[in-house]
Parts: C-alpha cells; sequence; structure tokens
C-alpha cells in the first residue's frame, strides 16, 4: 500500500513522490530521504492493491490526537475539506510546517472496523531561501531580544495557585536576579563575619532529644529552617508543605546562636537550591533538543532542514545561559561556605518569608538582607519560561505568533505605557469545548496604563457567544466586553482571535483586532473575485461579534509574516484626507527587516482611528 503524492501538479515544477504505508510502526528507513515543500501544493492518490474501504482519512501524527490532513471514499484520489469543495484537486497541505513529518492513514471497512498505517519519517522544508533567512531571523529574535522589559513581560506568567503566586521567566530574567543576590552576599560578607550576632553554634539532633521542654516549642516556633520535608507526607502542615523538625536549640554551655544569622544563611541555601532547580529544568529542556537531533536518520544530513537550524541554535544560545546561571551557583555556594566559617550549623532552605526580629529591622545590613527575602518570597515558586518558544515549536504559524507578541509589548512600552501591579497574569479561560486548547508557554494577559488611557493585550483570548459560567455575570470573563452573536450553540460558539488590545479612557472603550497570518499574500487579500483570509476575519470579528452597549470595535487586521508581505488598507477614498471613519481593516506585515516591516506604520493607524491611543 502506498500514497502518490504529485507536488506542483500541471507545471513545470510537478514532481512525484512515492510514500510506502506500513501496518506496524516505526517503518523501515528509507533509501532516499522523503521530503515535501511546506509551500507547494499536493495532489495525493491512494493506492490499497485489493483492500477495499468505506473511508481513509491521512493523519499528521495519529488518528486519536493527530490533525486530519485529508479524506478519500472508496478508491478514489484524496482531498483536502478545503478542495473538495472547489474544482482544483491540489492544495497547499504542510504550509507552515517545519518539522519531522509523522504521517499515518486510517482505513475504516463497511463492517466498521479500521485499520491503521503508517508511513516514514518525512522531512518538511522550505524551499525559498529568502523565507529560511526570515524565520531563523525571527528565531534569532525571540532568543535574544534586546528589550528586556518587554521580555520580562512576554515570558513571566504570574498565577495565582498552590501556597500563593508563580512567577515564569526566562533564563536571561533569572541569570540578572541570582547576580545581584551575589552581588548583595559579597558586598555585605566582612560585615556578617565580623558581626557580634556570626555565633552560630552546634545545634542538638532531633533523634538524640530525651525530650521537648516548653522552650524548645518556642524555639521552633520561631526557626522555619529547622524544619525539613517529611518524605512520607506525613507530619506537620505548615503552608501547605509537610514538615517535620530535624534540629533542636543546643544543649552545650556556648552563646545561643543568633537566630538572624540562621535566616540569612538558610536564605542563601535557599536561593541555591533554588538556582539549582532550575539549571535542572533547563538542562533536560536543552538535553531533549540534543537527543532530537543525535537521532536524526543519516539521510536527512543530505537535507538542509530548518528544524534542525532552530534546534541547534537554540541549543547553543541556551547552552550559554545555562553555564552562566551554573557558574552564580557555584559562588553563591561557594560564598555560603565562608559565611558558614566552619561553625557546624547546617542550613535548611526556607519554605515561607520568617517574621523579622528587633535586629533584622534595627540594625542596617539585617535590613538589606531582610529587603532580599520579602522581594524573593514575593515572586513566589520560580519556574523556568521561555525555552518552549524555540525548543517545541513545530510549525511556523505558532512561531510568528510569538514574534508578534513580543513586537506589540516592545511597541506599547514604547510608547509611554506602564505596566499596571497586576501587569501579567495567565487567566484560565472555561473551557468552550473539547476542541479548545490553552497556550501554557506565555502569559495572556498584559495590562498597561498611560495616564488615564488603560490598555490591555491579549494573547488568544476567548470569545464566547454563551455565559461560560453557571451564573449570569454583567461582564464576560477577564474583562472583555466582546462576544460572538451568531451562536450556533455551546460547542461552537467562541471564536478566538490572536491579539485584542482594549483601550479605556473616560468611559470610552475600544478594541483592535488582529490575527497572525504566515500566510501567503495572495492567500490573505481577496483576489479575482475570491474570498481571502482578510475578510474572513473581518466577518468574524466585526460583523459576528457584538460589543456591550457603547463599546466599539474600531480595527480588525492580518498581521502577515512572510517575506512577500505587503501592507494593504481597505479604505482607499480621497475622503480619508478630510474624514477619519470609524473603523479600520487591512493587512500588515512584520518582520525583522525594516524594508518590510510595517509596524510602526499600523501604531499610526491605530492612534488616527483611536484617539485615546495618541500621545497627549
Amino acid at each position: 500500500m502506498f500514497l502518490i503524492a504529485t507536488e506542483n501538479p500541471g507545471n513545470s515544477r510537478e514532481r512525484r513522490i512515492t510514500i510506502p504505508l506500513e501496518p506496524s510502526a516505526p517503518p523501515p528507513p528509507q533509501d532516499t530521504p522523503l521530503y515535501v515543500s511546506e509551500s507547494a501544493r499536493y495532489r495525493l492518490d491512494l493506492h490499497t492493491g485489493d483492500k477495499e474501504f468505506a473511508q481513509a482519512s491521512l493523519f499528521l501524527g495519529s488518528p486519536e490526537d493527530g490533525t486530519c490532513l485529508a479524506n478519500a471514499y472508496k478508491d478514489g484520489p484524496m482531498y483536502t475539506p478545503e478542495t473538495r469543495l472547489s474544482k482544483s484537486s491540489s492544495d497547499n497541505l504542510f504550509v507552515g510546517l517545519i518539522d519531522i513529518l509523522k504521517l499515518t492513514l486510517q482505513l475504516k471497512y463497511a463492517d466498521g472496523s479500521s485499520a491503521v498505517y503508517y508511513a516514514p519519517d518525512i522531512f518538511c522544508i522550505l524551499e525559498n531561501e529568502s523565507e529560511e533567512y526570515n524565520v531563523l531571523a525571527i528565531v534569532e529574535s525571540l532568543l535574544s531580544f534586546e528589550d528586556d522589559e518587554a521580555q520580562r513581560r512576554l515570558l513571566c506568567r504570574r498565577h495565582h495557585g498552590y501556597n500563593g503566586v508563580t512567577s515564569y521567566k526566562p533564563l536571561t530574567a533569572y541569570i540578572r536576579l541570582f547576580s545581584d543576590l551575589r552581588a548583595a552576599f559579597v558586598r555585605y560578607e566582612p560585615t556578617f563575619r565580623r558581626s557580634a550576632h556570626a555565633a552560630p553554634a552546634a545545634e542538638c539532633g532531633v533523634v538524640t532529644a530525651r525530650s521537648y521542654s516548653a522552650s524548645d516549642f518556642c524555639w521552633l516556633a520561631s526557626h522555619p529552617e529547622a524544619f525539613a520535608t517529611a518524605p512520607d507526607g506525613r507530619g506537620l502542615n505548615i503552608g501547605g508543605h509537610c514538615l517535620v523538625p530535624t534540629a533542636l536549640p543546643p544543649r552545650s554551655q556556648h552563646r545561643e546562636p543568633s537566630q538572624e544569622n540562621r535566616l540569612i544563611l538558610c536564605f542563601l541555601a535557599t536561593i541555591i537550591e533554588a538556582a539549582r532547580k532550575l539549571l535542572r529544568e533547563g538542562e533536560s529542556k536543552v538535553q531533549q533538543s540534543r537527543d532530537f537531533l543525535q537521532n536524526l536518520p543519516p539521510q536527512s544530513n543530505q537535507l538542509h532542514l530548518t528544524i534542525v537550524t532552530i534546534r541547534r541554535a537554540a541549543v547553543e544560545r541556551h547552552q550559554a545561559y545555562l553555564d552562566r546561571l551554573s557558574g552564580i551557583a557555584n559562588d553563591l555556594e561557594s560564598l555560603l561556605r565562608r559565611y558558614r566559617n566552619g561553625r557546624g550549623f547546617l542550613p535548611r532552605p526556607l519554605h515561607a518569608l520568617p517574621a523579622p526580629t528587633h535586629a533584622m529591622m534595627s540594625r542596617p545590613e539585617y535590613r538589606e538582607f531582610y529587603a532580599l527575602m520579602v522581594n524573593w518570597f514575593e515572586q513566589g515558586e520560580f519556574r523556568l519560561s521561555g525555552l518552549e518558544l524555540t525548543h517545541d515549536v513545530k510549525d511556523l504559524p505558532q512561531l510568528f505568533e510569538y514574534y508578534c507578541l513580543q513586537r506589540l509589548l516592545q511597541s506599547i512600552l514604547r510608547r509611554g505605557f506602564v505596566p499596571t501591579e497586576d501587569g501579567v497574569y495567565t487567566y484560565v479561560y472555561p473551557s468552550p469545548n473539547s476542541s479548545y486548547v490553552r497556550e501554557e508557554s506565555v502569559a495572556n494577559t498584559y495590562r498597561f496604563v498611560r495616564g488615564d488611557t488603560r490598555l490591555t493585550l491579549y494573547y488568544e483570548p476567548v470569545i464566547y457567544g454563551f455565559l461560560p459560567t453557571d451564573r449570569a455575570e454583567t461582564t464576560l470573563p477577564n474583562g472583555l466586553t466582546l462576544f460572538r452573536c451568531n451562536s450556533g450553540g455551546t460547542r461552537q460558539s467562541f471564536w478566538a482571535p490572536d491579539f485584542v488590545i482594549k483601550v479605556e479612557r473616560r468611559g470610552n472603550v475600544d478594541y483592535a483586532i488582529f490575527d497572525a497570518k504566515y500566510s501567503f499574500t495572495s492567500s490573505i487579500l481577496a483576489k479575482n473575485g475570491t474570498s481571502g483570509l482578510l475578510q474572513e476575519i473581518v466577518s468574524k470579528y466585526y460583523l459576528d461579534t457584538a460589543t456591550f452597549s457603547g463599546h466599539t470595535t474600531r480595527m480588525v487586521w492580518t498581521l502577515q509574516g512572510r517575506v512577500q508581505a505587503k501592507f494593504h488598507q481597505t479604505q482607499q477614498t480621497d475622503l480619508l484626507r478630510f474624514f477619519t471613519p470609524s473603523h479600520s481593516f487591512g493587512n500588515c506585515p512584520i518582520s525583522d527587516n525594516p524594508a518590510v516591516d510595517k509596524l510602526s506604520r499600523l501604531w499610526r493607524e491605530m492612534e488616527r482611528i483611536i484617539p485615546s491611543l495618541a500621545p497627549s
């Protein structure tokens, strides 16, 4: 059984590809590597021999959780749903894909049974050199974005959950944080070592204690570092952690150890533990990419694969970051040894912010350390973010969406807007149906303010056509006042545009809606009477999306990523020189190439249509 894929059928660049299909996975490797182009058009013909079937479906991935690319009935040619409705039998089946393709074919028989057949690895390539350059420029921008504030906003997700707050930051942000902490401990090391309070003594182990006194319990209550996580989940439940005491006050005649210095040592141990945890998390992700590169079949060396170039660039850049963080962690461990100065006290990581003592608040050097503790625990549990943007992405549209989000955040900050206190967080939308997939790599809500103007940028928000909660509410989730007005029932009734900008000023609320399209100009703009993607999203987000009374959708634009991009505004009348319309539709290219990029021009259009955005 096999597929015949005819690339660019009917013209001079036609190429026929035979794709064998085997009933077991993985199929044997091919002597000659199979490859397809993400930008080419294909006609697929299925040859099953004497096997009769009622329906055949080709999936990218498995039939259970993959994407259906095409269907066929009986033993005829296979068409995609879109092409099946047209006169042409070809389509861009693999547009936007840059990964190694795993194709499976599912045959369904008349009696209701089915069988699955597997194709060998197929490499998806970019034939256009300028397109590959464009993709690599996007990747490099994501890896080395110069605007630290915009990058931090992009990759920092804060949401309330277990025991407070979780912070998601990129490696570069953590490197700055740990570098600042290292500098503070180096600066105060001489003061700490000669301080009158710097006399931690040996402590008595719990297992050697014959009895507990009331003073022991009082001492434990004020020394959180004397607790460790219970391995079996038993013990005292303190702040959501199961803990057991591991030490008691010293039984010797030595002077009582300084509580302040114990806390400082334990805080330093906490920082080291967090750095090592982040290193393990980052090294695991980088190792996954290394394994991917090492496990490629030898035939892949005959092709120049974009996915390989992207993964190699990500590994090299992130390994350099991990090496820097590892060096900082080593320096912090050296500082901890010098701070302990040979004393027997073994510091343990803190699980919560300790209560300040009189000495901690009255002495300048201790106030500095306590301020560092407060800032540390306000950020909550540290998690690494951003690696998924370049290590896990498998298609160009997703990569371009991250790039557009990065550029939009940068543009907002450069126009004088500053983040609010709750400026970055991830809102968990109630799932409208089983087809909805949440974005988990970056935050989805960004809030800014400039004077009396408030701006909220939503990434992939859900616009419902029904109330997603059991009780009626005056606003839809996350502050949006948009709703789908051509509801087809709760299973289909939602939109999910890529970006929504909400502008609020003096009671007025205006919206701008953008959809990122890594597509060809001919697909976005209507041509020769055909309907383009721009016309489709205007219909969805302007005609079929409503706002609450008094609120208005002012703009619906596509953001184009391919190098053949064209800035196109649907409003062309000469009256625009005298009058400002109430709405604006069009297509804007976004690129690292200054000759192509038109984001600044789009912002001028936004300031014209939404006067609240214009600088005062």
